[in-house]
């Protein structure tokens, strides 16, 4: 006999849907106004560097991304009770590979000329952004419960700029 906990909450396709689409909208409205927020504060320079920093972060994070979060929504619906091992395999991982594209973000910078600040704010930024990535690998767990609500909701948390 398997406990209420364990198993999935079937039947809310709409209600699903409809949690991550006000997540969704909620995480954009955050992401505008913190662009905005961020071009009139830092000016034109400092947020070229910031785009140039934010895309290579984002480029790095691709590469550690690749593929976990399908696999451990789908293993999760099916094995729920191994959900823990595989969130716990999931951030192990992802630790040892955001630190292994860290260290190739930052060589990869320096060897094509950019100055010691860019390297060394490569580094930083990708390493800053550990963290909330290690929390959105939550929702992957919460999605293969069905649990749209709490997946939306920390989306929303973690890129709240507060």
């Amino acid at each position: 006999m398997t406990s209420c906990k364990s198993a999935p909450r079937r039947g809310g396709m709409v209600r699903n849907v409809i949690h991550l689409g006000l997540g969704q909208l909620a995480t954009t409205i955050l992401t505008i106004l913190l662009s905005a927020t961020l071009a009139r504060t830092l000016g034109p320079s400092d947020f070229g560097l910031l785009y140039l920093l934010t895309s290579i972060a984002t480029f790095a994070y691709v590469v550690v991304d690749w593929g976990h979060g399908p696999f451990i929504i789908r293993e999760t619906a099916r094995h729920p009770e191994r959900s823990g091992d595989l969130l716990g395999t999931a951030l192990a991982v992802r630790t040892a590979a955001a630190l292994i594209a860290c260290s190739v973000a930052v060589a990869t910078t320096w060897l094509l000329g950019y100055d010691v600040r860019t390297c060394v704010l490569t580094g930083v930024l990708i390493l800053g952004w550990l963290p909330q990535y290690l929390g959105l690998s939550f929702g992957w767990v919460f999605r293969g419960r069905e649990r749209m609500d709490r997946d939306a909701v920390l989306n929303v948390v973690l890129k709240s700029p507060v």
